[in-house]
């Protein structure tokens, strides 16, 4: 979990040195490390908060902390589910009542939206489980 932790924070940090940076230095370079660092910082946080979730009886600080990061999680999967939802509803709309001249195929209305729903819907139901520890390896060689 340390290292987990370690990784969200220098995240965290290089977010802070690429804004620092920019207004200091006005290259875009550095607004691309911001944005590069802001999606490992969600990566990092969602790994933090599986991690609080699956520890070994934790402490009721330690509990309630990896419940509140799984809230970001939980919202993904949630606007994920929706808009696969609707991209659905619009394919089915253009095929059944009528069709809309923004409408561009069939294959990729119905190859996004399902896939946005099953991402979405397994993001919102690992957002607050509790997941098993991998098992360790023994070394009796």
């Amino acid at each position: 979990m340390r290292l987990a932790f370690r990784k969200l924070l220098s995240a965290f940090a290089a977010m802070v040195l690429s804004v620092l940076a920019l207004r200091h230095m006005h290259s875009d370079v550095f607004f691309f490390t911001f944005i590069a660092a802001m999606i490992l910082a969600i990566m990092y946080w969602l790994d933090v908060g599986a991690e609080l979730r699956a520890a070994e009886d934790p402490s009721p600080a330690l509990r309630i902390l990896g419940i509140l990061l799984g809230v970001p999680q939980a919202l993904l999967g949630f606007t994920c589910l929706i808009a696969g939802t609707a991209v659905v509803l619009w394919v089915l709309y253009n095929l059944v009542v009528e069709r809309q001249p923004g409408f561009p195929s069939l294959i990729l209305g119905f190859g996004v939206g399902p896939s946005l729903i099953t991402f979405g819907f397994g993001w919102l139901i690992y957002a607050f489980r509790r997941q098993p520890l991998p098992p360790s390896e023994s070394r009796d060689a």
